[in-house]
């Protein structure tokens, strides 16, 4: 078994887990504010600070993982999470699409969360499984 190497950028740090669990939870109750604001076709002054926190919260946890492993940008677990952020940006430039914007973001956390490692961890670069940058060598 492979260990992450830990890198300079966002090293492992006491209470890493937990605090991730408080932004995750955070994070799932701003999606559903947004989502809710969405579908029922709520004025956006309504559910617009559930938006700026799902982006932040969103990018937080971005942060948390991507510079914990750089291999992070080229697996299929940080693609999706990348076209996820991206696709929250795009909601209220064109209004028509919101629903649609959503249900996709949505569609695509639970596939990803509940994955099996192999699609998670498959890095389109190598066109492998890589668990760390460790594994990219060779």
């Amino acid at each position: 078994m492979t260990k992450n190497i830990k890198t300079p950028l966002s090293p492992d740090f006491k209470g890493k887990r937990t605090t991730k669990i408080i932004i995750r939870s955070l994070h799932i109750l701003t999606i559903a504010g947004t989502a809710g604001g969405i579908f029922f076709g709520l004025p956006f002054d309504n559910w617009a600070w559930f938006w700026y926190a799902a982006i932040t919260t969103g990018s937080a946890l971005f942060l948390l993982d991507a510079l914990s492993n750089l291999i992070w940008f080229v697996q299929i677990r940080g693609i999706i999470i990348m076209l996820k952020i991206g696709l929250l940006l795009l909601v209220g430039i064109a209004p028509n699409w919101d629903t649609l914007i959503m249900v996709v973001a949505i569609i695509a956390s639970g596939i990803i969360s509940h994955a099996p490692s192999n699609w998670r961890y498959y890095s389109i670069w190598h066109r492998r499984i890589i668990r760390s940058s460790k594994d990219s060598k060779g």
